[in-house]
């Protein structure tokens, strides 16, 4: 009998649906289905169903053999983007209601004077006061008036509240308020999702704490039931191992954890990509590379500098200020199923808007109608008509063809190769403006870093994105179509914490009270690991502090080992040097918060390589494909990925057409097929 134990890692996106099976024998199992926007838990489970079909067993096999089950979903994601979350009602101090409303004061583009700031998720006549106060020490002034929590839950009650934020002023420093508030609401009304700042992010910043605490309460109706339900779905289907969902830090945790802080799963599907692109610049051994993962709908850009990815505590999402500790993904609207128009006074655009899943481009034959970024590459034939691949799509050339005539071509007065091509290079100047803007914006040449193309579409536009840039090389991941459900495969248990942690480098007693406070942060992290199931040899702990020089408003998050005061000093110094270009040597340096990431490692699974190649590779078909504005159309090889092998070599104009992916190669483009499958690619520079 097959003893044989899988991971899966399923990543629900906008158009599709990706499955990786991954064996302990070193097997992979890849599968692309159409989402179901509709009921995402329906096309999780026909997707599943599909996957263990192709490998010759039921569901009930398949699931009942799953050790470990990472799901990376964009529901959380959505809910904030199309205001499709539920309804809120917050709690505030008394003399704090508007703090949500009234922002920084900070414009997206400063010359904009006439913009409308973004309308709150919460209305100000759910904005509500109560009477309390906490210090900024800490210390309770006033206890909560208990008749104002009970007027406001009246309001909450005949509205129709869903959810309640709370969040006190000074309620970072001491949560005891903010916890008499919830058990007040608790006990009256059970039926809330109630949040408290102190739980979800317990950091100084009254706006960026609210708003936080706000998102929190906001998806948790939109999350929490249908992860609820998936689980128990998969549980009736045979799954008795650990159901873990990715988090926008880069690493997993199950919904027991996540019950109270569903926040965390706003970038859930992109930031599990991190963990591939972490593993894949250890097997090539690059310290910056930057990454495209292009579906059907976006397009999402990671960076590895240094060898390290980047990370942020901040992150914003359509207007919304998040504290939670996430990978640095910059997202753009350009992918397989972006939409590409000609405005009434003749302008050419493609994106921001996408097809999805449904209708989908219109060689899809699912209803789309309007020209997208898919039909071009089917135009110039790039793409081959008919099935395509693994995700058992048949592309029509004929809807291709009509979908851009009518919406391109004609209105330009131009041929349809033209149209098509014109598509093709919008979307990709797209694509290079969005990883210069995170490249440049870090102080960095682009030129001195290689570029990793992956999801479905990225593969297609990787070399032409890389000259725009200057990249000299590019990487294809073995599973591109897939990156970020395979990483989700081999994705640790992450759980990071940050507490209010306000003194003064080389205050007298700070270094004692620091290294208190992280004993008791450890304690309970290693408490939360032990019961997921991890070994303390599997724990690790990575610990940073928040500091800036007095009177500064930005702070830096300084990573340090030791309880030095002499070495944090010297890190937030090196780490201001770069940053602004000085340090002031005997400035005062205060702390504002600590963190603690703790991480449970999951056992690698051993990857067998590829045997090596003993012949030449030989293409499987020729195809008339247009390759760039310089050389217009050729004919040219397509060689079959599935039976290329370690140390083939393939010189441009080509295309590989892979398991998950069509690689384009250009005019002396050198591809090289390494070890485990992967491509490499010499970008030629004339």
């Amino acid at each position: 009998m097959n003893s044989i134990t899988y991971r899966i890692g399923v990543d629900v996106g906008g158009t599709f649906t990706d499955v990786v099976v991954v064996g302990d024998d070193g097997s992979v199992k890849v599968s692309k289905s159409l989402s179901n926007p509709l009921d995402p838990s329906d096309g999780v489970i026909s997707a599943l169903k599909r996957t263990a079909a192709e490998m010759e067993m039921t569901l009930v096999d398949l699931l009942s053999r799953c050790s470990l089950f990472v799901h990376g979903s964009t529901i959380a994601t959505n809910a904030l983007l199309e205001r499709k979350g539920c309804k809120v009602g917050l709690l505030t101090t008394e003399g704090f209601r508007d703090s949500l409303e009234i922002r920084r004061g900070i414009r997206v583009d400063v010359w904009d004077h006439r913009a409308p700031p973004p309308t709150p998720l919460v209305p100000r006549s759910l904005r509500l006061p109560i009477l309390e106060r906490t210090s900024a020490d800490g210390a309770v002034l006033r206890a909560v008036d208990e008749v104002t929590v009970h007027n406001a839950a009246d309001v909450f009650e005949n509205a129709g509240v869903e959810a309640v934020a709370i969040c006190l002023i000074n309620g970072f420093a001491n949560g005891e308020n903010e916890r008499a508030v919830h058990d007040i609401l608790h006990e009256r009304s059970p039926h809330l999702q109630i949040s408290c700042s102190s739980d979800v992010a317990a950091v100084m910043g009254e706006y960026e704490r609210t708003s936080t605490t706000v998102v929190n309460s906001y998806v948790s109706r939109k999350v929490l039931p249908y992860l609820s339900a998936l689980r128990s779905a998969l549980g009736s289907s045979g799954l008795k191992g650990s159901f873990l969902m990715a988090k926008s830090n880069g690493g997993v945790a199950t919904l027991e954890e996540l019950a109270s802080t569903p926040v965390h799963l706003i970038l859930s599907g992109p930031a599990a990509g991190s963990s591939a692109l972490r593993s894949f610049a250890r097997k090539v051994q690059a310290n910056n590379l930057v990454s495209i993962e292009v579906g059907g709908t976006s397009c999402d850009v990671m960076v590895v500098s240094g060898g390290e990815l980047s990370m942020t505590e901040r992150l914003e999402v359509d207007q919304h200020v998040l504290m939670i500790p996430s990978v640095e993904v910059h997202t753009v609207g350009a992918g397989g199923g972006t939409i590409a128009r000609v405005n009434a006074d003749r302008r050419f655009t493609v994106g921001p808007h996408g097809a999805g899943s449904r209708p989908g481009p219109a060689c899809y034959e699912r209803g789309g109608t309007e020209a997208t970024v898919t039909d071009a590459h089917l135009v110039l034939g790039r793409l081959k008509a008919g099935a395509s691949l693994e995700s058992k799509l048949s592309l029509n050339m004929e809807k291709a063809v009509g979908a851009i005539a009518r919406g391109v071509a004609e209105p330009l007065g131009v041929d349809l190769q033209t149209a098509a091509a014109g598509i093709i290079q919008l979307v990709e100047q797209e694509m290079g403006h969005a990883v210069e803007q995170v490249i440049l914006g870090r102080g960095h040449d682009p030129r001195s870093f290689a570029l990793v193309a992956a999801g479905g579409a990225g593969p297609l536009h990787g070399v032409n994105v890389a000259r725009l840039l200057g990249c000299q090389k590019v990487y294809i991941p073995a599973m591109a179509g897939v990156f970020c459900a395979l990483g989700m495969c081999s994705t640790n248990v992450r759980h990071d914490k940050r507490k209010s942690f306000v003194s003064k480098i080389g205050e007298a007693g700070a270094m004692g009270r620091l290294e208190e406070q992280l004993a008791e942060m450890k304690s309970a992290a290693q408490g939360v690991l032990l019961r997921e199931g991890f070994d303390t040899k599997d724990h690790e702990h990575l610990t940073s502090i928040e500091c800036r020089y007095v009177g500064q408003q930005w702070c830096i998050d300084v990573e340090f080992d030791a309880i030095d005061a002499i070495d944090i000093r010297k890190r937030f110094e090196a780490a201001h040097r770069y940053l602004y270009g000085y340090a002031q040597e005997d400035g005062t340096i205060e702390t504002l918060s600590l963190q603690l990431a703790s991480i449970g490692k999951l056992p690698i699974v051993a990857e067998p390589p590829l045997p090596k190649a003993t012949t030449k590779a030989e293409p499987q078909e020729w195809r008339v494909a247009w390759i760039d504005a310089e050389r217009g159309a050729l004919n040219v090889p397509v060689y079959n990925g599935r039976v290329l092998e370690f140390g083939h070599h393939v010189t441009g104009p080509a295309l590989i057409d892979a398991a998950t992916t069509t690689v384009l190669l250009g005019y002396q483009d050198e591809l090289h097929v390494l070890s485990d499958g992967s491509y490499c690619i010499d970008i030629f520079v004339p």
